[in-house]
């Protein structure tokens, strides 16, 4: 059981949280205006931070409304390598970070003060640490001590350890409110990025924020011919329709399966409206593989739901009849282009993959135990494919423009893997996927009501992401990558969490009644 917090203790906490989110507000306020000329972009960051530190300070809440905003901003896929005066210039190897390891920073301040004020550390009770995690934290670390530029391993290795800190800290700070909250800010980033990729398809812009406003040229890595004019292609703020549809995939299974099951007619229709745009947002990819994965999601989530009897058969089988009829119904007009978007270029498409896949085996095989080294594949890519390395180099200054990273593009993230950290860090990453798929139906078992919907949700994601990544590397993808570990990290404190009182001692102060607009009661975990 948790000691109760004296009131005290919460004045203190409240009092150094503010202090904190202001200090850091102010701070990252101030470095935005000094780097360089206060553009568009800039002028808009600024205006967020401001806002974000306003509503912090306003509900008293400082971490939960960082916690929001972190998972928000996990959306933008962008990569500053502002580390080269210190580090040297490593290119696209080198150690970077993200707008949302600013507020993941300000989370961990938060948390560290909490811990000082309080003398307390938040402990869900679950039934052990994550150990499906550390063979594969173990199996990077040899790989990055066998690598050629063990730099360049390093650097990639803060990756792998920040997977694994947003584990502990889901773990040691979320309560109720927080896990609902995780929630709610997933859907968000679903609407937003889903929502802007519809936008852009609807308009026949570019890829980012900034083709919208005019600001961006055509660019011909994500066009194709459709309905007889070049179109883009989705890709919201990710950098490219590949990684948008996937991490979609990753998310829209949780609000189908809210949507199914709640009672709340105000939340259903928002789960309703989460679902239907990330599902749209999907098909303006242009993706072929999320296409399929997704259809699978939606058969998978009725069957989930129905073997944990949170739905009936029958309503499952008509919802899955009505939804193909009324897809058919849609593409019925678009069947020509579609055809050809799905064997138009198939062959290309798949012999390009095959020659980065067919790559990664040959350096395998010249390391099969610990892998040539994490991020090391750009290392030995023009001894194997001279073809291949001068593409990405050509790209390597554009991609730095736009502050993107260029990474390995070996579609099949498995081979990727293998390739880098070879047979160990293999088998310790499918120790880790075996962990994750085990958390998911332990969730999705032992949770009742909204609680186990959102779960099985979260087990249809895992499970189709893993999917996924047999025909690509979206997952190592800095917005995926860490929002995985958020998911699995959600399904491993569910079951404790459901089974604590709504009016628990962590979450009595909690002016966010999420919860209660779920459709939870004040006293168990069951619908009203």
């Amino acid at each position: 059981m948790n000691e109760p917090i004296t009131i005290a203790d919460r004045a203190l906490g409240r009092t150094l949280s503010l202090v904190a989110a202001g200090v850091i507000g102010v701070v990252a306020c101030t470095l935005a205006v000094k780097l360089g000329d206060l553009t568009t972009k800039k002028l808009i960051a600024v205006g967020l931070a401001a806002l974000v530190v306003t509503i912090a300070g306003v509900t008293r809440q400082p971490r939960r409304v960082f916690l929001f905003t972190w998972i928000v901003a996990l959306t933008y896929n962008r990569q500053y390598l502002s580390f080269e005066a210190v580090l040297g210039d490593h290119g696209s190897q080198g150690l970077y970070w993200i707008p949302a390891d600013l507020i993941f920073a300000v989370l961990l301040v938060l948390w560290v003060g909490e811990v000082v004020v309080t003398k307390r550390i938040r402990r869900v009770n679950v039934s052990s640490l994550p150990w499906w995690l550390l063979p594969f934290v173990v199996a990077c670390a040899l790989s990055t001590l066998a690598a050629d530029r063990v730099s360049w391993s390093a650097f990639e290795y803060v990756r792998i350890l920040k997977f694994a800190f947003i584990v502990l800290y889901v773990r040691y700070t979320f309560g109720r409110v927080e896990w609902w909250i995780c929630v709610a800010a997933l859907g968000l980033a679903v609407l937003m990025q889903a929502g802007l990729g519809i936008l852009q398809v609807t308009l026949n812009v570019g890829a980012g924020l900034r083709s919208l406003l005019g600001g961006m040229e055509v660019d011909e890595a994500v066009t194709l011919q459709l309905m007889g004019r070049r179109q883009h292609r989705a890709a919201g703020t990710m950098a490219h329709p590949n990684f948008l549809g996937p991490y979609l995939l990753l998310l829209v299974p949780m609000f189908i399966a809210l949507w199914m099951t709640l009672r709340h007619r105000l939340m259903r229709s928002i789960c309703l409206g989460v679902a239907l745009v990330g599902l749209a947002g999907v098909a303006c990819t242009l993706s072929r593989l999320p296409w399929a994965v997704a259809a699978l999601e939606v058969v998978a989530i009725m069957a989930v739901l129905t073997w944990r009897g949170l739905i009936g058969a029958r309503r499952a089988l008509g919802l899955v009849m009505l939804g193909g009829l009324i897809l058919l119904v849609v593409a019925m007009p678009f069947a020509p282009a579609l055809q050809e978007r799905v064997h138009g270029d198939l062959k290309e498409a798949y012999g390009f993959r095959g020659r980065y896949n067919r790559a990664a085996l040959q350096m395998w095989s010249q390391s099969p135990l610990l892998g040539i080294g994490l991020n090391n594949f750009r290392l030995h890519l023009d001894r194997y494919a001279p073809d291949l390395e001068a593409i990405q180099a050509k790209g390597d200054d554009t991609a730095k423009q736009f502050g993107l990273r260029s990474t390995a593009p070996v579609h099949n993230f498995y081979l990727l893997i293998l390739c880098e950290s070879g047979v160990v860090g293999l088998g310790a990453f499918l120790v880790l996927v075996v962990g994750a798929v085990c958390t998911g139906l332990r969730a999705a078992w032992r949770t009742d009501g909204a609680w186990a919907a959102a779960c099985c949700g979260l087990l249809v994601g895992i499970v189709g992401q893993l999917l996924q990544q047999t025909m690509d590397f979206s997952l190592w993808i800095d917005p995926a990558w860490y929002t995985f570990a958020l998911m699995i990290a959600l399904a491993g404190t569910a079951p404790a969490l459901a089974r604590e009182p709504a009016g628990s001692t962590v979450d009595a102060e909690a002016m966010i009644p999420i919860p209660a607009a779920v459709g939870l009661s004040e006293d168990s975990n069951r619908f009203d």
